[in-house]
């Protein structure tokens, strides 16, 4: 019994096609900017839910309270922007 090159080199070049696919995505999947969590938050915009000091303060972000931290006053409902993520 053979296999004829009608069918082996098909199915070779779709599994190749497909396998190069998939590690396309996975590298471009990996180059992307972190959407969730605090990595997530840097560059995103909020508004100060208590005034915020040196000492912290609340940030509301995307419907969720942060602790932040500023070096000039920020008062109570002014929009702040995050820059930085601290642990």
């Amino acid at each position: 019994m053979r296999l004829s090159l009608f069918i082996i080199l098909p199915a070779a070049i779709m599994t190749a096609l497909f396998f190069t696919a998939v590690v396309g995505l996975v590298l471009q999947g990996h180059k992307q900017k972190p959407l969730t969590g605090a990595e997530g938050c840097v560059g995103s915009e909020g508004v100060a839910s208590t005034d915020i000091t040196k000492e912290g303060g609340m940030v509301l972000l995307h419907g969720e309270l942060w602790t932040a931290e500023s070096g000039s006053l920020i008062s109570k409902g002014e929009k702040v922007a995050v820059v930085q993520y601290m642990v």
